[in-house]
């Protein structure tokens, strides 16, 4: 695919909505070389995108088309690979054309499936045609700093699964006490950023990459991985009710964050400089801890493996639970006894 120059005023791609409200036919939009970010916002909302070249599609619309489809892929908007030209079809990325062509009308109403091709069209799309810094010899270096002692083997084969194309990823176990000394090593060679796995967490293989590209695009100080799933009993799963997004955050799981090296081994405090990634990359791992519900908000139970947690597959740290549609439930915490009961229920598909 050729080299496009895009405009990078709207290179922030919180992903689309899984969930579509109010009508469900997709939006045209003719291809334009600027884009404003409430323009891109509004988009994201629509349940797909079909970029229409003004006129009989010829060769002097196939790049304007070609830009405006890649310009709103990185930016999260859930275009559609239906009705594009033939000769745009054939100078499109094939794995980002693929993904695009998951996105429509016979997608719209299965929330699970549109949250994976949101995800999908975003990675591809930064792969693609993203922002990359100048050529170095050496990529750059993200250093995982592990608990000292003996490890689970989950965390090690979780960190060795990492999808990190053009970045170099090494790991190093220390002390605390040992910590600001070992990251002064590693920025002498080369560590760019600074991130922490623990035992306490399963990681997708797209944690640390979308770490990266979260903390480039959104010019926060720390990326972060949101509390958003918490495994529960009978292989059952409970999702915070908020929905799923990239934003500004305050906090984020601990043991998900990604930080420039040269803030230091201790994670930057995130206040109003912190960022949470869109998907759900980390999870808790073992046993439900009941303590972590909290709080009035409602929450979504899954009563199987939701299908944005593929990636656990059919592993041993949690219940054995297929990934799949299931009909949700909205719970609150009672006042007293168990500490969530059923509030509604709907048929929709939600994971």
């Amino acid at each position: 695919m050729e080299f496009l120059v895009l405009n990078s005023s709207i290179l922030s791609p919180r992903g689309f909505r899984p969930r579509v409200s109010g009508p469900r036919e997709g939006q045209q939009v003719a291809p334009r070389r600027l884009w404003g970010t409430d323009d891109v916002a509004a988009l994201r909302e629509a349940p797909f995108v079909r970029v229409t070249p003004d006129g009989e599609p010829g060769e002097r619309q196939v790049r304007p088309v070609l830009e405006t489809v890649v310009a709103l892929a990185l930016a999260g908007v859930p275009v559609t690979g239906d009705g594009l030209p033939g000769p745009v079809r054939e100078r499109l990325d094939p794995t980002l054309l693929e993904v695009m062509d998951r996105i429509g009308p016979d997608s719209v109403s299965d929330a699970g499936e549109r949250e994976l091709a949101s995800l999908a069209l975003r990675r591809r799309a930064w792969q693609v045609a993203g922002y990359r810094p100048p050529p170095t010899p050496v990529p750059p270096t993200v250093l995982v700093l592990l608990p000292d002692g003996d490890l689970p083997a989950y965390l090690l084969q979780d960190l060795a699964a990492q999808e990190t194309t053009g970045l170099t990823v090494r790991r190093r176990a220390v002390s605390a006490e040992d910590e600001e000394e070992v990251l002064r090593e590693e920025r002498a060679t080369g560590a760019v950023y600074v991130t922490r796995m623990d035992p306490g967490l399963r990681y997708g293989p797209h944690h640390l990459a979308d770490l990266v590209h979260a903390l480039a695009h959104s010019g926060a100080r720390v990326a972060l991985s949101p509390p958003r799933f918490l495994p529960w009993r009978h292989g059952a799963w409970l999702e915070d009710g908020s929905g799923a997004t990239e934003a500004p955050a305050g906090s984020g799981l601990p043991g998900g964050s990604l930080w420039y090296a040269v803030d230091g081994a201790t994670e930057p405090v995130a206040g109003e400089q912190g960022y949470a990634v869109h998907g759900a990359n980390a999870v808790p791992a073992g046993e439900p801890d009941e303590t972590a519900v909290t709080g009035p908000a409602p929450l979504r139970l899954h009563r199987s493996l939701p299908r944005v947690l593929a990636w656990l597959g059919a592993d041993d740290s949690f219940p054995a639970a297929a990934p799949g549609p299931v009909a949700p439930s909205y719970f609150a915490l009672p006042r007293s006894g168990d500490p969530v009961r059923a509030r509604s229920s709907v048929t929709a598909s939600d994971s």
